[in-house]
């Protein structure tokens, strides 16, 4: 059985009129799949959103994370060529300051492996259901 393409299918609808075409299976088979192809369109439409928002999201950080460093540096260099603290007060503040970075990339890290635990974990689950 030979398949109609779309232009054979709406001049068959124009010859026979819309009514006979929608009722057929014709007219079920091309709502199915005109259902599916709308679908597969707002899933290709929506993960690309979905990535630009991620990868917008990730650059913003960066961006903020390199001007909030910016900016404390900045403010220490004043304050050490103010002389408002003294040296062994500005030494402490950067040691500080590197020990909360620190502190900051073991914590993320922590994240991360507890995130791949836990996907790791999900994959198993869903090995074990099929």
């Amino acid at each position: 059985m030979a398949t109609r393409s779309r232009v054979e299918v709406e001049e068959l609808s124009q010859t026979r009129g819309q009514d006979e075409i929608e009722k057929g299976k014709v007219g079920e088979a091309l709502q199915k799949f005109q259902v599916h192809e709308d679908t597969a369109i707002a899933y290709k439409m929506q993960s690309a959103e979905y990535k630009n928002h991620v990868s917008r999201n990730k650059e913003q950080r960066k961006s903020v994370r390199a001007g909030v460093r910016t900016a404390k540096e900045t403010y220490l260099d004043e304050v050490r060529n103010a002389g408002i603290l003294p040296d062994n007060s500005v030494a402490e503040i950067e040691q500080k300051q590197w020990l909360a970075e620190e502190l900051h990339k073991r914590i993320e890290e922590q994240e991360q492996l507890a995130r791949t635990e836990q996907e790791i974990q999900r994959l198993k689950d869903e090995v074990i259901t099929f």
